[in-house]
């Protein structure tokens, strides 16, 4: 029972204090590090292995309850999460501390033991991480983030695997079994946009487009299709791509970069590091009170040809603009959630009818 409860205390500090992680998110480090922590516990296997691996595996993301105190405004989150705690040298370092303080709990383990079971439990949940779209500063204290863009934040055909495999852990093989699936599908992401790339630059040069680079990244809960951002010289272009599209490209969006309404020269320093964070795919808007600048590295929610631009993350900066003038991140409102998920569906699959 108290296992029961220090979980759910657990989950319910990382909702408080996590503005763009998920619960399913924390959910797919959980069983990923208890499936780790189960197979490397040597006689020590159990339910035992399984709590504190994956309790152990999401310690990372409790650095949103550190930061938050120290929060200046929202773009202090949007550098600092996915920092120290992800990065490598956390990696090797905590599992010193964090083996010191569980030594007694494993009888099999010897503290170098521990120290080696910790240090995986902890790159595992980075690694995945790295992965995603978001960003994750592997490399700390250096500042890039990285994001191999292969596979969305949640996914259920990565997470079911590991948990039917904790599930019957009881069972011969099942959990090596559930991280050997997990990872296939992984490696299938990773193939899926490597294709998509060859696929992307092809609608790129069928349409003329004149692009100076592109990124893109899988849509939401699968890996079939993806979303693209392309940059030309004065607008973003946004498109999706299926792996089961019959044309060689896909009709474009165009939104407009108004990079002009505010020089990057002429920004302030707070403002040039959320610039830094979007990788500068970013496009301005400004109103009488305030610049918006829209964060385009996720591309546009939705089809933005049938419903206009529906912007996943804005940031809004009060005029006029000074060095310590606050940075607010927005996410936008959409209406009709469910018919944008059904219209994901069916271009998802072309091939079927509504």
């Amino acid at each position: 029972m108290f296992h029961l409860y220090s979980l759910v205390y657990f989950y319910i500090l990382n909702i408080l204090y996590s503005k763009e992680y998920s619960f399913m998110d924390s959910i797919s480090q959980f069983v990923l590090g208890a499936s780790v922590g189960y197979l490397l516990a040597g006689k020590d296997r159990g339910k035992k292995a399984i709590f504190i691996g994956g309790l152990a595996a999401t310690l990372p993301d409790l650095d949103t309850f550190f930061i938050k105190p120290f929060e200046y405004d929202d773009l202090t989150m949007l550098i600092h999460h996915r920092g120290f705690t992800h990065s490598l040298l956390f990696a090797v370092l905590a599992p010193i501390l964090c083996a010191w303080g569980s030594r007694s709990w494993f009888k099999s383990l010897t503290f170098k033991g521990l120290y080696w079971w910790y240090f995986w439990v902890f790159l595992t949940h980075s690694l995945l991480d790295c992965f995603t779209s978001w960003g994750t500063q592997f490399f700390w204290p250096h500042p890039y983030k990285v994001a191999f863009n292969a596979i969305f934040i949640i996914d259920p055909l990565y997470t079911l695997p590991l948990m039917i495999g904790l599930l019957g852990y009881k069972r011969p093989g099942w959990v090596k079994k559930g991280v050997i699936i997990s990872c296939m599908y992984l490696l299938l992401c990773v193939g899926m946009k490597g294709y998509m790339y060859h696929r992307i630059k092809q609608s790129i040069q069928v349409q003329s487009i004149p692009a100076i680079r592109f990124t893109y990244r899988p849509t939401p809960f699968n890996c079939l299709l993806w979303s693209t951002t392309i940059e030309s010289k004065h607008h973003f272009f946004f498109s999706t791509y299926s792996i089961f599209d019959s044309k060689s490209f896909s009709p474009m969006f165009a939104v407009p970069k108004q990079h002009h309404l505010l020089p990057y020269e002429q920004m302030p320093s707070r403002l040039k590091s959320l610039i830094y964070v979007t990788k500068e795919y970013y496009s301005l808007e400004k109103t009488a009170s305030k610049m918006i600048v829209r964060d385009l590295r996720f591309g546009l929610f939705g089809d933005p040809l049938r419903y206009g631009p529906i912007h996943i993350f804005s940031h809004e900066i009060q005029r006029p603009i000074s060095e310590s003038s606050r940075i607010i991140m927005k996410r936008s409102e959409v209406p009709n959630m469910g018919q944008h998920f059904k219209e994901l569906f069916f271009r998802m699959f072309p091939f079927i009818k509504k």
